[in-house]
């Protein structure tokens, strides 16, 4: 629970509660006030951004959505409010998605031509690794060993 100064939340409901299905909707009220508007909010944001409630769903991420949007800041409240809000928070989900699609599609291509431009490996690509050198020693090394005997090999 958040906390501090211009801080307070009001609950009935501590860690380890159960809060059943008849449970009053509003089960903690949290208020933020500061010596100006920009300083309340402020402290509000900070105070929602510490909040963490677990076990159920909360409206948390819609009030901290609330307190960046341009049009709360400004104080151009009234009862169309919450709509228009819902409606720019539509519109910038529809753009973010448009921009998520166009960065996976710009992946993808420059993969694709990434791989069509690759030699085709070869079926022995770990000996091109391997020193031609130690190649021929192993081989060599092999070839001397008595049978029934396991190689040593030191790298």
């Amino acid at each position: 629970m958040p906390a501090g100064p211009g801080i307070r939340d009001d609950s009935g409901v501590t860690e380890g509660d159960e809060v059943s299905i008849y449970y009053d909707p509003m089960i903690s009220k949290l208020a933020a006030w500061g010596r100006t508007r920009t300083e309340a909010i402020d402290r509000m944001r900070r105070a929602l951004d510490e909040y963490a409630v677990g076990g159920i769903k909360t409206t948390l991420p819609f009030f901290r959505q609330i307190v960046r949007d341009e049009e709360f800041i400004a104080g151009h409240l009234d009862t169309g409010f919450i709509p228009r809000f819902n409606e720019r928070s539509g519109k910038r989900a529809d753009a973010m998605r448009a921009s998520i699609l166009h960065r996976d599609l710009a992946i993808i291509s420059a993969a694709v031509a990434y791989a069509k431009n690759q030699r085709p490996a070869s079926n022995n690509h770990a000996a091109e690794k391997q020193s031609k050198w130690k190649i021929n020693g192993r081989t060599r090394a092999i070839n001397q060993i008595p049978q029934g005997r396991a190689p040593q090999f030191n790298e």
